[in-house]
């Protein structure tokens, strides 16, 4: 091996480890950024939780993902409702013709508590959506012609779906095109999420749209989710 060779793969290297060295150094500036953030408020926050990388299924998570990620964690009550948000990450392959392209797919989730509840999945829609693959969930119109052209809505108690989606909530979606991040009641928690990593700008935006559209829902819901 020449010695050109040898001097170019030496800077090669070098220009890696500084390139690692300064996305170590940003990560942790923003690791710092947020639990200084988050404790102002009075919220706990955990830099890593890898046991949660399996707690919820069907998007934006990836089943069976050896590499997923939750990090940045913070969690706490506000406006009188727990609450969970974290930065979930994993690597995605797409293959063609021409190779195999490597992605890194992040979300920013907000988890904000409720009782049980039937699967009920809200979100804008556009080309390409999949309905999620859990077991009795099917698309669901509602009957309002605004509504259902602007939103897709999947469910598996069409009965559930319409005494939750009233005219009132209706309304308020339709009225905040802001509202961008998808939602799904499920199991026990209200869940949104943002594609994009998590901020503290995107945390509490998320935060506080799915707490107003939780107290807009029919009072049963909203007096659980204080238990």
């Amino acid at each position: 091996m020449s010695g050109g060779v040898i001097a170019l793969l030496l800077i090669a290297a070098l220009v890696i480890v500084a390139i690692t060295v300064m996305q170590s150094a940003a990560d942790r500036e923003r690791s710092q950024a947020l639990e200084d953030w988050a404790r102002g408020r009075g919220w706990r926050y955990d830099r890593e939780r890898p046991e949660m990388v399996g707690l919820f299924r069907g998007s934006p998570f990836k089943d069976g993902s050896s590499d997923a990620r939750v990090r940045h964690v913070i969690s706490g009550e506000h406006r009188g409702h727990r609450f969970l948000a974290y930065e979930y990450s994993y690597t995605s392959t797409l293959t063609t013709a021409q190779g195999s392209l490597t992605a890194n797919e992040r979300y920013g989730v907000v988890v904000v508590g409720t009782r049980a509840t039937p699967i009920l999945e809200v979100r804008r829609t556009h080309p390409g959506y999949a309905l999620s693959a859990a077991a009795g969930v099917r698309d669901i119109e509602v009957g309002d012609q605004d509504f259902d052209a602007a939103f897709h809505v999947a469910g598996d108690d069409e009965g559930f779906a319409a005494r939750t989606l009233t005219p009132r909530v209706r309304e308020h979606l339709l009225e905040r095109p802001s509202l961008r991040s998808p939602f799904r009641l499920t199991g026990d928690h209200l869940l949104s999420w943002r594609r994009g990593r998590l901020g503290a700008t995107m945390a509490l935006e998320t935060i506080e749209a799915s707490i107003d559209l939780l107290e807009l829902l029919p009072d049963r819901l909203r007096e659980e989710s204080r238990d």
